[in-house]
């Protein structure tokens, strides 16, 4: 019965990929980033912490199918089929979240590797909605990494009933991304400035939030937008630059992750 179910999950998780893949197809999607270094095609940005809601985890897994990025996926049973999904896009995934499992979890990304960026939604996987976890910020804090925020926004998006408001564009609508400057977060962070830290993050998310909300609302271009494509790659290349996260800088062109060109 495990191995039906582990079966009926992966091929869920194979047809959502493939469904993700052509619904965000449709859709207008730009984004904006306070350093264009930043961006994840860059074979030589060293591994992050890239934080974005749970409600729109689904634009940041289009867009950067088959970078060097390791998903923290809930426990919860229903979770299998977003497992296997992000796998199908060419990432890798940990199994516990900011409540449940998620010491061990957090200890499997400590020890992956050093190349690897890594992306977290900080509220889920049941909220409160918007509320940043500290999980993120003692993870930045033991691997010394810099902490990303990923604004979302969706033009008139569908929502679901559910405990975040999931958000799905609606075809051919705007969707628009800002990706926030790094905050560092100091090593060995003390547990008494962990909360200072965690406001810091929380209040820098509904920022970048608010503004791509109002940006995709508003229809209006940006000096600095570029328009966001997905790249191709396949799921057996995709695990080759999962076993030799090296592989990406021995080449001075870009493996995977996003295809940016200028806006018109």
């Amino acid at each position: 019965m495990k191995r039906l179910n582990n079966y009926l999950a992966r091929m869920a998780g194979c047809i959502g990929a493939n469904l993700v893949r052509q619904w965000y197809s449709t859709t207008d999607f730009r984004a904006v980033y306070y350093n264009p270094e930043h961006d994840l095609k860059n074979p030589h940005l060293s591994g992050g912490v890239y934080l974005g809601w749970h409600e729109y985890v689904l634009a940041p897994l289009y867009a950067r199918g088959g970078c060097r990025m390791t998903v923290l996926v809930s426990q919860h049973r229903d979770a299998e089929i977003l497992a296997k999904a992000v796998e199908m896009m060419g990432a890798t995934f940990e199994r516990g979240s900011t409540k449940r499992g998620g010491a061990g979890a957090l200890k499997k990304m400590m020890e992956a590797h050093q190349h690897q960026h890594i992306a977290m939604t900080p509220d889920g996987p049941r909220g409160p909605r918007r509320q940043l976890a500290k999980g993120p910020i003692y993870l930045a804090s033991r691997l010394g990494r810099p902490i990303y925020c990923i604004g979302i926004g969706m033009d008139r998006p569908y929502r679901f009933n559910s405990w975040d408001k999931f958000a799905v564009p609606r075809p051919f609508s705007r969707v628009r991304a800002i990706v926030g400057p790094p905050i560092y977060v100091p090593q060995d962070l003390p547990r008494s400035e962990i909360e200072t830290y965690r406001q810091l993050v929380n209040d820098t998310m509904d920022e970048l939030t608010d503004f791509a909300e109002r940006w995709a609302v508003s229809g209006k271009r940006h000096p600095l937008e570029h328009a966001v494509k997905r790249c191709g790659i396949s799921r057996v290349r995709a695990q080759q630059e999962i076993q030799d996260p090296f592989a990406s800088l021995q080449s001075s062109k870009p493996k995977s992750g996003f295809s940016i060109t200028p806006a018109a």
